[in-house]
């Protein structure tokens, strides 16, 4: 779980902190950072996992991805961008893991060399026996050089080891371990680091609703070896429910209930195999078949986020950024609903809307539980960080007399962040 995090000179993001729950809410107008702040938190995901391709490498991959001269933004005086994780897993005993991540952004015209990573380590927040201090399992301590922990009998000492620039240390230990040092005496302090992160953090899928295809739906699908999740844009949508119902059966009919909740008229899928190796996905509404390209745009977004939320596959955290887009106001706040009961410790959830409808799903649940449903809300006065956390209490005045979370919104509170402009 990612228990708290913080961003400086990322694009539109100038200085940020936060303190997390279970379910995180992002508010605020069109330009402020939110979508930029998804894509911030998912930075160490993507480091530690190494279930995804790489093209050149991760850390070149995210500049890649998020424009190389847009990291950080217009607002920067400088081209350094830092980041702070603070990870804990249910479970554990030990002291919370600390990942900090710095890095220079290059000019155009240096792409992709000038670009290199200046900071990273991992280590414990607190001190843990025998050591007087946090157990630090590497740092970073120039661009091309690491330093890492060897420990004997409660005594530390710190080779130094080459490391590449243009890559996060946890993604080189199979270079490093071509190194007798690394390979006989720090690799096994690194790789439980390495394996505590990736506990810490699970699987982490972040979607995008401006990014679903939804009109590569509407082909016919041949199943992939990597259909173990749904790709950032749905386009394998088909293949994986397939997959998963194949795999855990009464699944299909679970999510065709789901779905039902919303689509009155729907009473199931259908699965057609045609002699080429391809996969329709057919529903049934009215007791006929339908392809998915005869759906509207919002009925397949809300299917895609039903399976987000209900599909048994292990996702230990989803960042839905702006879920809402096409779906119909009614069904927003049941949607709603299916969010808040999905997440949990055991599952952490980042969200960014601008509805007033699916605001309104999570008023009540924001009341009770402010430690595990977060609001942060998009505040341009203040001095320091624009997101602020705010607290239930702020609201109390307006709940009382029955006012929701939407309500306010829709109205232009100025506790929630007002109008834009």
């Amino acid at each position: 779980m990612l228990e708290s995090y913080s961003v400086v000179n990322f694009r539109s993001l100038a200085e940020e902190s936060f303190d997390f729950g279970t379910l995180n809410i992002f508010l605020g107008p069109n330009n402020c950072g939110k979508s930029s702040l998804m894509r911030a938190i998912s930075f160490l995901p993507r480091i530690v996992n190494d279930q995804e391709p790489v093209r050149k490498t991760v850390f070149l991959d995210l500049m890649d991805g998020n424009g190389w001269d847009q990291v950080p933004g217009r607002h920067a005086d400088s081209r350094e961008v830092s980041m702070r994780y603070v990870l804990n897993a249910e479970g554990w005993k030990t002291s919370p893991l600390v990942y900090s991540f710095a890095f220079h952004a290059g000019e155009r015209e240096g792409i992709p060399d000038s670009f290199r990573i200046t900071e990273e380590s991992l280590e414990y927040s607190r001190p843990t026996s025998p050591y007087k201090e946090p157990f630090c399992f590497f740092r970073r301590i120039r661009p091309e050089t690491g330093r890492f922990s060897i420990s004997e009998e409660g005594i530390k000492r710190f080779p130094e080891l080459t490391v590449r620039h243009d890559e996060s240390i946890f993604r080189q230990d199979r270079q490093l371990l071509a190194d007798q040092t690394f390979r006989g005496e720090v690799y096994p302090i690194f790789s439980d680091g390495l394996t505590k992160a990736k506990e810490a953090l699970g699987i982490f899928r972040s979607y995008s609703s401006t990014e679903l295809r939804l009109d590569l739906l509407r082909f016919s699908a041949k199943p992939e070896d990597e259909d173990r999740f749904l790709l950032a844009n749905a386009s394998n949508f088909v293949r994986v429910l397939q997959a998963v119902s194949k795999q855990t059966p009464g699944y299909l009919k679970d999510f065709s209930v789901a779905c039902a909740s919303f689509i009155k008229s729907l009473s199931g899928f259908r699965f057609e195999d045609a002699q080429d190796g391809t996969t329709r996905l057919s529903c049934i509404l009215e007791g006929r078949p339908f392809d998915l390209a005869e759906l509207s745009d919002g009925s397949r977004k809300l299917m895609i986020h039903l399976f987000l939320l209900t599909a048994p596959l292990k996702t230990d955290a989803l960042a839905l950024d702006e879920p809402e887009l096409n779906i119909h106001p009614a069904w927003l706040s049941a949607l709603a609903r299916e969010i808040l009961r999905h997440s949990a410790p055991s599952r952490q959830i980042f969200l960014s809307t601008h509805s007033p409808d699916l605001l309104d799903g999570f008023t009540e649940a924001f009341r009770r539980h402010p430690d595990r449903v977060r609001l942060f809300v998009f505040d341009k006065n203040r001095d320091s960080g624009r997101f602020m956390h705010l607290l239930p209490e702020r609201l109390d005045v307006f709940f009382e007399e029955g006012w929701e979370l939407g309500d306010l919104y829709r109205v232009g509170e100025p506790v929630l962040g007002g109008w834009p402009w």
